[in-house]
């Protein structure tokens, strides 16, 4: 089966669906979809208007071409109609821009500051004067414009391509070298500076992590397990066997496995209270219970 990828991040997301970086991914992936160098909430604004030369970056070269890609799926927001239109099966997200980057705020407007590539347009200078917005220097704030944005991409994927599964990829900078002797040695200059990003992409990723309500986490929940994946309200999930065979038994379209590297064990266990006021019948029980052959049917049962 071969499942079709979106990406919205870095090169550290786009690149493993690179022949020339992963030759055989096409075996397994379609990359249909991709945007770099953006914000999701520069995403989640309306489109911005611009003349193509404005932000065309001369002279024309493979690198500048790219660049000029890049500011003009960050200011048309086509990654969003892409998602309606082709509905891939994941989408893959980092957050290294939204740290590295951060936004620029000019009107009411906000757009990525990518100072890689937009100071070289037409474009970057007609915007002025903006306000600069980052987690080095505003973390509260941009954690709030994230967090805001993220809630309504999320809504936007429900709605417009609800099968879609998000998956995010916790990018963090390195500053350890492999050396050609295969020693590895550590670049003091540029640890400080990668120990400090890190640290904030943690936090934008916590962001992510803590979103729930028919987003990446359909829910938290135990013996409900069963009835959720009889009506297909999710696309995998946690739980005990015997939950497992219920559901199994009621849905056609549902499987159980255990990974390869293993699972838990869980034994579940009786107890009598001490109000019990037939102690003997309730140890009677249990012994009961415990029976070779009554624990085999039960277990049998319940497989």
């Amino acid at each position: 089966m071969i499942y079709n990828i979106a990406v919205f991040g870095s090169c550290a997301s786009r690149d493993n669906f690179y022949s020339g970086i992963n030759p055989d991914y096409k075996k397994y992936f379609n990359c249909s979809i991709s945007s770099q160098r953006g914000s999701i909430i520069s995403l989640m604004q309306e489109p911005v208007p611009f003349k193509n030369q404005d932000i065309q970056i001369l002279p024309e070269n493979r690198v500048n071409k790219a660049g000029t890609q890049f500011i003009n799926q960050d200011l048309t927001k086509n990654f969003l109609a892409e998602v309606k239109k082709f509905k891939p099966d994941y989408i893959l997200i980092d957050n290294y821009f939204e740290v590295i980057f951060g936004i620029i705020k000019y009107e009411n407007c906000f757009i990525t500051n990518n100072y890689w590539d937009l100071p070289k347009t037409k474009f970057h200078t007609e915007i002025k004067p903006y306000t600069k917005i980052n987690m080095y220097n505003d973390p509260n704030i941009y954690l709030k414009l994230y967090k805001e944005n993220m809630n309504l991409f999320l809504d936007y994927i429900q709605k417009e391509s609800q099968n879609s599964q998000i998956i995010l990829n916790p990018v963090r900078l390195g500053y350890k070298i492999l050396k050609n002797d295969n020693k590895i040695e550590v670049n003091k200059n540029f640890k400080s500076n990668a120990k400090n990003t890190n640290k904030l992409l943690k936090k934008v990723d916590n962001i992510l992590k803590k979103q729930k309500d028919d987003k990446i986490v359909y829910a938290y929940y135990v013996d409900e397990t069963a009835d959720a994946m009889i009506g297909e309200e999710a696309s995998i999930a946690l739980c005990y066997s015997g939950e497992a065979a219920l559901a199994m038994a009621e849905n056609d379209n549902l499987d159980y496995s255990v990974p390869k590297e293993g699972s838990n064990l869980w034994i579940d266990s009786w107890f009598i209270p001490k109000s019990c006021t037939n102690q003997t019948n309730a140890l009677k029980f249990l012994n009961f219970l415990c029976k070779d052959d009554i624990a085999e049917k039960n277990f049998e049962y319940v497989q």
